[in-house]
């Protein structure tokens, strides 16, 4: 049994490609950063910020009043999130997704994180592209610049 609120955001233990993210108490060492010993030194975790199980995968449950409160350790837990390339999703759909497994669904493409952040940086010319054809492009894109900012084209590499 899935067990977070719904004011709180899931940080999930698995990457893009599907591994299982490593080592296997990564949860506990990034919930143990707001953590605090209590007079009979047992490990208290953070009202905001506490290690939990999905389907026998580590995930980290953040409230999402952190980001009020402390906005920085709210955007160290995001940035986390992003570079190794994990799951962040609100516990709501996390609810939905579940409960879509368990009625035997085909489950929803996922979006990583990361992947969201890039397609909404990205120019709306160039986020509809493969990035292919970006490659491809490239030496056109070049000498356009050269072009613009007066500076002389490198001249091809000649081979021996």
């Amino acid at each position: 049994m899935l067990v977070c609120n719904p004011y709180e955001v899931v940080i999930h233990g698995t990457t893009s490609k599907g591994k299982i993210f490593r080592p296997s108490d990564w949860a506990e060492r990034l919930c143990g950063i707001l953590s605090s010993f209590t007079k009979d030194n047992r490990l208290s975790y953070s009202n905001w910020v506490r290690p939990i199980l999905v389907d026998n995968v580590r995930c980290v449950a953040v409230d999402k009043k952190l980001e009020e409160d402390n906005p920085q350790m709210f955007r160290f837990l995001m940035d986390f999130a992003a570079d190794n390339d994990l799951r962040v999703i609100d516990c709501k759909a996390l609810l939905k997704e579940q409960e879509s497994k368990q009625q035997g669904e085909v489950p929803v493409e996922r979006v990583l994180l990361a992947q969201a952040i890039e397609e909404k940086n990205m120019p709306p010319s160039v986020r509809k592209r493969p990035m292919r054809s970006l490659s491809l492009k490239l030496p056109r894109l070049w000498s356009a610049y050269c072009v613009k900012f007066r500076r002389k084209k490198p001249q091809p590499l000649l081979r021996h």
